[in-house]
């Protein structure tokens, strides 16, 4: 009877033992009590709730009043052709973020890169 926790020989049968270990076993995964004094009222929540709404919709906001143009291009690059769509404060920036995109997905490294950046685009379509 070396184990505090084993009670073979006090007369139990054989299930009690495994319960009582379980019991034992689990009790000492228990979840933090919350501190003495700490609460959230309902106005606090419904408070953090609207500034999270604010600062999401200030952001959609934000990010979408700066594009103005949006452009569809094609380029060929090294034997492939890709289509791409690109937006921005205007049609050259909308061509150059189109165009960017285009030439990650067919140009790899740096040099390759500025290279296809700088063909002449095909298709171009900007509104």
């Amino acid at each position: 009877m070396g184990n505090d926790n084993d009670l073979t020989g006090l007369g139990a049968p054989d299930h009690c033992y495994r319960k009582l270990h379980l019991t034992l076993f689990a009790s000492s995964f228990r979840l933090p009590q919350r501190p003495q004094g700490v609460t959230m009222n309902k106005g606090r929540v419904l408070a953090l709730i609207a500034a999270i709404v604010l600062l999401l919709g200030g952001l959609i906001y934000g990010t979408m009043s700066s594009v103005q143009a949006e452009c569809d291009l094609c380029v060929e690059f090294n034997g492939q052709r890709q289509c791409r769509t690109g937006s921005g404060a205007d049609e050259e920036a909308a061509r150059s973020a189109a165009q960017r995109a285009a030439c990650a997905v067919m140009a790899s490294g740096m040099a390759a890169s500025i290279q296809c950046q700088n063909e002449i685009p095909m298709n171009v379509q900007c509104r």
